[in-house]
């Protein structure tokens, strides 16, 4: 999800929410490319809207795509890499977090995330060589900053 920073003095209550609704040229591929409905279970997905504002601070603008769902225990991983790696500059890590409350009383951790560019998934393919390198030698950089702070990927 993209998120607007309501506090920022970007933001324009009166600007328009991109999104809301999909042209039906385009409405197969919005669906192929939402999340499955079933994962909308307890302890799964939260539901969240175009135009909700979450903590009071921050607003839903567009629908960025999809992932896994992650559990609290991501969070506190994240802070031991954050406490024990020297060198985080090639490393995306979250700037807020904050708990929404879900069904039966389950928690939901929201992890605030800086929107850094499209998803290279999409553009690779269609990028120089010499940007495909670049974010190659950008990713092994961040792989080895890991390395050192004894993190190993699998």
């Amino acid at each position: 999800m993209a998120l607007k920073d309501t506090e920022s003095d970007r933001f324009d209550p009166e600007s328009p929410i991109w999104g809301d609704f999909v042209d039906s040229d385009c409405e197969i591929d919005v669906e192929d490319s939402c999340e499955p409905i079933d994962r909308y279970e307890e302890g799964l997905y939260y539901p969240i809207c175009i135009g909700d504002v979450l903590a009071r601070r921050y607003r839903i603008e567009h629908k960025l795509g999809h992932g896994g769902f992650s559990t609290e225990s991501e969070y506190h991983v994240q802070k031991d890499i954050i406490s024990a790696v020297r060198d985080r500059s090639h490393l995306l890590t979250y700037i807020d977090t904050f708990v929404l409350p879900g069904a039966a009383n389950f928690r939901h951790r929201v992890l605030i995330f800086p929107l850094l560019g499209p998803n290279l998934e999409t553009y690779a393919p269609s990028t120089s060589t010499a940007t495909r390198r670049s974010a190659a030698k950008q990713l092994l950089k961040a792989i080895k900053a890991l390395h050192d702070g004894g993190f190993v990927h699998r």
